[in-house]
């Protein structure tokens, strides 16, 4: 799935996930990351979601990485407050989590909420 994802083969990852849901192989946090980024890059927000909710339904641990793609998911697919809470949930965050919010805040539209 990452490599589909950074090979830019989003749809190929997002399907490849799908079969693991179906075949009950639970995801670690490489892949979960990697999924969002190819539903963040395909707009499929509501795929997105219910990767959101399988972490949350799963107790899946949630490492920076996967936190930063949550972000970068839901800003990419206009999804601002929700990004925001996302953000706000974030026990520690980077640089990356820090730029994920301010960009996705400009290209929605909400650029001074941005600075």
């Amino acid at each position: 799935i990452s490599g589909y994802s950074q090979a830019g083969k989003f749809s190929d990852a997002v399907k490849l996930f799908q079969d693991m849901m179906v075949n009950k192989v639970q995801p670690d946090e490489v892949t979960i990351a990697s999924v969002l980024s190819a539903c963040a890059h395909l707009g499929m927000l509501h795929m997105g979601k219910g990767v959101h909710q399988f972490i949350c339904e799963h107790n899946t641990r949630m490492d920076i990485y996967v936190w930063n793609s949550l972000i970068d998911m839901y800003c990419k697919c206009g999804e601002v407050n929700t990004a925001l809470q996302v953000f706000r949930d974030m026990k520690e965050k980077d640089s990356v989590s820090w730029t994920a919010v301010i960009s996705g805040l400009a290209v929605n539209g909400f650029a001074n909420s941005s600075i």
